[in-house]
């Protein structure tokens, strides 16, 4: 999101090694991360949201079945495929995946605003702790 905009920013930093894994334990794979979010004000009524704006941006570039689209957003009924851009064309009705990832901080559902979307990932129940690690 832009700076500044209202919504959830993430801010991704690594996490502390606080507890070291103890009795022999072994860390997870992987690099671990913990996200505070930055902006978690609510958007106004009229703000438009995060989603549409990423498919806006494809209107002028992205051709679907030869031809250039106006591009609204689409909230998938997967769960697991919410944190992925798909759009609809105002045109057709038709859905096409845009092949990247919302940006952080994208609602995972217009249904729920304590869940974002972080790294591919949707990150529930926000309204707890406000950071995640």
């Amino acid at each position: 999101m832009a700076p500044g905009a209202p919504g959830a920013n993430t801010d991704p930093a690594p996490a502390p090694v606080e507890p070291e894994p103890s009795n022999g334990g072994q860390d997870c794979p992987g690099v671990n991360y913990e996200f505070q979010l930055c902006n978690a004000d609510e958007c106004p009524k009229h703000f438009e949201d995060f989603r549409a704006q990423q498919c806006q941006l494809r209107n002028s570039h992205f051709d679907f079945q030869n031809a250039k689209h106006h591009w609204l957003p689409y909230e998938h009924p997967d769960a697991g495929k919410r944190c992925h851009l798909y759009c609809q064309s105002k045109e057709t009705g038709d859905v096409a995946y845009m092949k990247q990832l919302v940006h952080d901080g994208t609602r995972c559902s217009y249904k729920d605003a304590y869940s974002i979307c972080v790294r591919g990932e949707c990150v529930r129940d926000m309204k707890c702790t406000l950071t995640v690690g």
